[in-house]
């Protein structure tokens, strides 16, 4: 089982937790919107789940949760020990994920800000899919090969996805930029931190990792 966590706080987050609702499986623990709360994920970190996909805002340092509180921070090692996490967020890549990997921690997370999906109806299937080949495979994550395996998925998933935003016209959108860079982004700042790792796994044709350790 995994721990779905999305908040809804504003534009870009309600576009999250649209994606969310279109992927979620019967077996997710689904913390979404009012209850994606820190005190919430927390009271479900002790069970046997074992991982934790989240989209949320972030930065440096923090997920932050629906109230704009930190739902997940550097001292939070102990509680995530063991955990997968994929963070759907801003920048949590430059100093959080790196800090708890020491923690025994799985960090998939991004070095950069990212752009929120479009939930608009004739893009919302064509995120879903791109975000769902994320969720559904990160947790096999275990190693610098299976890891690659997973970017190969994920940066496939994209290259079909911007094959699908042409096909339906998203190039004269007035909002083109941010479709497009949305699904550069999911593949190209996507920064895995193993365990005890000194610096992130990046798809090989990705560019460096903004990293701040």
């Amino acid at each position: 089982m995994t721990i779905f966590f999305v908040t809804n706080s504003d534009t870009q987050t309600a576009a999250n937790l649209a994606v969310a609702k279109k992927i979620a499986t019967n077996t997710d623990i689904k913390l979404f919107g009012c209850d994606a709360l820190r005190d919430k994920l927390h009271n479900e970190l002790s069970g046997k789940k074992r991982a934790i996909f989240s989209m949320s805002h972030g930065s440096r340092l923090a997920i932050i949760d629906s109230d704009g509180d930190e739902a997940i921070v550097e001292q939070d090692g102990d509680a995530l020990s063991g955990y997968k996490v994929y963070a759907w967020a801003c920048m949590t890549a430059q100093s959080l994920g790196g800090t708890l990997a020491q923690e025994d921690i799985h960090w998939w997370g991004y070095d950069a800000a990212i752009t929120a999906p479009d939930d608009r109806e004739k893009y919302l299937d064509i995120f879903s899919e791109v975000i769902s080949t994320a969720k559904d495979n990160f947790e096999d994550g275990v190693d610098h090969s299976s890891i690659q395996r997973i970017l190969d998925l994920i940066k496939d998933a994209c290259d079909t996805a911007q094959e699908q935003l042409d096909r339906v016209g998203a190039i004269d959108d007035e909002n083109a930029m941010s479709l497009y860079s949305c699904c550069h982004q999911i593949w190209a700042r996507l920064c895995i931190w193993l365990p005890g790792a000194q610096q992130p796994i990046k798809h090989r044709n990705a560019p460096s990792a903004y990293i701040d350790m």
